[in-house]
């Protein structure tokens, strides 16, 4: 009984070490796929997937739209980061790096507004080096922005009968987003209105919104006391075409 549990032990130790001799310990299996975050509805209030994001220039006005694209972590204890890769003929080919993040987001600079689509995957890298299978394949398109004209910069805006200017010089949208929040606390904002407004009537390329008007959208009124901020989303003919103005901040006091 002695002798066949001494070569039991033995047979163990000589299995383990051929396996460790063998490398069998480092050949786990790659990163499992990454899975896209899917975009929210247009006039989400919370903003989730692919989507454009405005981008300022050094003097506080809008420098261009960016490409945002978001992923869900992998759970995984073993994973180093992530790399995301674009193309700009189509979802099947010529995809290139562009990017090894850690995080689970990165916003692409590297694009321009005039309604190309860009495409992009996600695929995880592990500690070992290992790449897993790509992500779905999402797209986006930039379209060019609306500028603000009025309320900015902290303007003190008359919150009973206050009119909203901007302009679509760059180019008329088919349909558009209007955003408002309001500060609740220092530099923290909730969402007081936002309205996909699909039915453009007036097409003059400067737009003058009074809080009548938008009341007429939904718009609560007047406007209490507080700082607020709004924003312009212009939004293309097919789905995932957009572009985004920048932020401007208003006080009604």
């Amino acid at each position: 009984m002695y002798q066949k549990f001494k070569y039991c032990l033995l047979l163990f130790i000589i299995l383990n070490w051929v396996a460790c001799g063998t490398g069998v310990e480092n050949q786990d299996l790659p990163p499992s796929p990454v899975k896209l975050v899917e975009k929210s509805a247009e006039d989400a209030v919370e903003e989730k997937g692919i989507d454009a994001e405005a981008i300022p220039g050094p003097e506080g006005d809008i420098a261009g739209n960016g490409i945002v694209l978001q992923w869900y972590a992998l759970q995984e204890e073993d994973i180093a980061g992530y790399n995301v890769y674009r193309s700009e003929t189509d979802s099947l080919r010529d995809f290139i790096r562009i990017a090894q993040v850690e995080d689970t987001f990165y916003l692409d600079k590297a694009v321009q507004p005039n309604q190309k689509f860009y495409y992009y995957y996600v695929t995880a890298v592990d500690q070992a080096g290992q790449e897993g299978e790509p992500s779905e394949v999402g797209k986006y398109a930039l379209i060019p922005w609306a500028d603000l004209v009025y309320p900015i910069r902290d303007t003190e805006f008359n919150g009973q009968g206050g009119t909203f200017a901007w302009d679509f010089s760059s180019g008329f949208p088919v349909t558009f987003v209007f955003r408002l929040e309001r500060e609740i606390q220092p530099n923290i904002y909730v969402n007081f209105f936002t309205k996909h407004i699909v039915n453009i009537t007036d097409y003059d390329v400067n737009q003058e919104w009074s809080l009548s008007r938008l009341a007429e959208e939904g718009l609560s009124t007047p406007l209490p006391t507080g700082r607020y901020r709004w924003r312009i989303d212009n939004l293309g003919s097919e789905a995932y075409q957009g572009s985004e103005s920048l932020w401007e901040f208003f006080v009604v006091k």
